[in-house]
């Protein structure tokens, strides 16, 4: 896994969330910058305002405890999500509605 998006230079807001990425949703996100660059930049905006706390919407997965589902409409992507400690969020996967299991 490797830290994405938010580095120290950008962000001087010491309560700033560490969003670290596996290399399934670098792979999926860097063809999607490709595919579509409007939404690339949506959820490049959407992920900032999460490092910043702002989780805005976003659903529990039924019968996962700490698994979390960040909504970004338009597309209708999704973005998989789960927190280690209060400090780092991990990104597991992405994709649209067509692609949701």
């Amino acid at each position: 896994m490797k830290t994405s998006l938010v580095s120290d230079e950008e962000n001087n807001n010491e309560n700033v969330i560490e969003i670290l990425e596996t290399p399934t949703f670098g792979k999926w996100f860097a063809k999607l910058k490709v595919k579509d660059k409007v939404t690339h930049f949506k959820i490049t905006e959407r992920l900032l305002r999460l490092a910043n706390g702002h989780y805005g919407d976003r659903k529990t997965i039924r019968g996962y405890e700490n698994l979390f589902e960040l909504r970004i409409f338009g597309q209708a992507y999704r973005i998989y999500f789960t927190h280690q400690s209060d400090v780092i969020v991990l990104l597991l996967v992405g994709g649209d509605k067509s692609t949701q299991e």
